[in-house]
């Protein structure tokens, strides 16, 4: 009797505690239904709107994109259901499976030769007729400042409605997208004021959502094909992955046009006649487009270093009576099949100095233009680069405060610098790197030059290596 008790007392229990699972489990799947809802009703709204009003919006969110990729390229590859390329249909909410992510902020982009403040001026007001909340950001056409042309164009929308019952609203940032360089599309930085960013707190946005919260980014221009997804008709990447980098990958920086502009009035005269630069300001962009070519295609990243990033930096050109090129490399990312792919390209090699893992150095030429690339060594707290005199031994060691690298334009072309140029340039040059120095010892002039020793006798042949020219036999 006892022990058919105490059966009934556990056949009891155990069904009390299945019901509190279902009940808990049916919360969950309720909870995250009324998130999924949210976020399809927020997206389905804004893209039908911007829609209605000529302001076509694609996905430029770089975790929805990478979800999709692998949709795409999965084993069953099944997109059937919630992806279609035929004409939308109105499907339930609840079966939003790729665009609604239980994510807070889901990122769309939209092409400036679509917009224009008139158009974005008429979808404002027809988003906040509808219950939106809207933060609109516009900014100075960086392009034209050193024109003296201050004008203003469209960069980002944020747009989300108050959620009910203290329940966070979903978060849609439309970014503005402007052409560079013909083949790339730039974004400005999102720079929201305290008061903006607490709003968007509220919703769940924060700084790390955006990947262009410290820096403008750029992105490659890919395809845009307008398609279904989850029953709504929205603009996707043909190469989805292009969205999917790290903040670091895109990130971009204006070279300061009006400070150029400033430098040029003041030290004009200095740098050579109209002639000289603009035929040294050729040399050097046939040589970088090579550089860029060939590195690009190995898959190794470099910068533009010493006084090629001083130019950049400091007048938006070329510094003409330099008569050389000056870029960076990690060691790391050193590869001794470059030496080939550049000889293959008309780059023969001048010199060799230092080995691989100590001040390696090397020299190539272009014409009547030398190429140094300097390889770059990371310590605890600084980087480094090594020199090394020829006909010395004398080896020399040029500390650098850590960096990251962004991206940038210079002579048409889109190369790397670093992202705290001004950090980097008065590291090598100083605080008056503003002036002009003609006369420049590499051995002594930069403040950052420290003597590192001297190679041994022995090893000289190794790390001492110059190779004949035609001209020099």
């Amino acid at each position: 009797m006892i022990k058919s008790h105490l059966i009934c007392v556990i056949i009891i229990t155990s069904v009390f505690l299945l019901l509190v699972q279902l009940i808990v489990l049916q919360s969950i799947v309720t909870k995250n239904q009324i998130e999924v809802n949210h976020i399809w009703e927020s997206l389905h709204g804004i893209t039908s709107l911007s829609d209605s009003h000529d302001v076509p919006l694609f996905l430029i969110d770089g975790k929805l994109c990478k979800k999709i990729f692998d949709l795409q390229f999965s084993s069953s590859g099944s997109l059937s259901s919630p992806f279609s390329s035929t004409s939308p249909h109105q499907i339930d909410s609840k079966y939003c499976q790729i665009l609604c992510n239980n994510q807070d902020v889901t990122h769309l982009g939209t092409l400036g030769e679509f917009i224009d403040h008139r158009k974005i001026t008429k979808l404002v007001q027809s988003l906040k007729e509808n219950g939106y909340t809207v933060l609109q950001f516009i900014d100075l056409d960086p392009t034209l400042l050193h024109h003296d042309l201050k004008v203003t164009i469209p960069m980002h929308l944020i747009v989300f409605k108050e959620g009910a019952k203290k329940r966070k609203g979903h978060v849609v940032h439309v970014a503005v997208l402007y052409e560079r360089l013909n083949q790339y599309w730039w974004s400005s930085p999102f720079s929201p004021t305290d008061y903006e960013k607490r709003l968007m707190l509220r919703q769940g946005a924060r700084k790390a959502d955006f990947v262009n919260s410290d820096h403008a980014v750029i992105y490659k221009k890919v395809e845009i094909s307008n398609t279904v997804i989850d029953g709504l008709t929205i603009g996707l990447p043909k190469h989805l992955l292009t969205f999917h980098q790290s903040a670091k990958e895109i990130a971009y920086i204006e070279c300061n046009k009006t400070q150029a502009k400033k430098f040029h009035s003041a030290h004009g005269s200095k740098m050579g006649s109209v002639e000289q630069i603009d035929s040294f300001r050729s040399q050097v962009k046939s040589l970088l487009s090579i550089v860029k070519s060939v590195l690009d295609d190995l898959g190794i990243p470099f910068w533009l270093s010493s006084g090629t990033a001083l130019g950049w930096f400091r007048q938006c050109d070329v510094i003409a009576y330099s008569r050389d090129v000056d870029i960076g490399i990690w060691i790391s990312d050193y590869r001794p099949e470059m030496i080939d792919h550049f000889y293959m390209n008309n780059l023969p090699l001048l010199h060799a100095f230092g080995k691989v893992e100590d001040s390696y150095e090397l020299s190539f030429r272009h014409g009547n233009v030398k190429l140094d690339v300097f390889f770059f060594y990371t310590e605890a707290d600084h980087v480094w680069n090594g020199g090394t005199q020829a006909k010395t031994g004398y080896k020399f060691k040029y500390i650098f405060p850590k960096f990251n690298l962004c991206w940038t334009e210079f002579l048409d072309l889109l190369v790397r610098v670093p992202c705290d140029t001004k950090i980097y340039i008065e590291a090598n040059y100083g605080s008056n790197w503003s002036v002009p120095v003609e006369k420049w010892d590499w051995k002594s002039s930069p403040p950052n030059v420290n003597p590192n020793g001297r190679w041994p006798l022995d090893e000289w042949s190794k790390v001492i290596q110059l190779t004949p020219t035609a001209d020099s036999i």
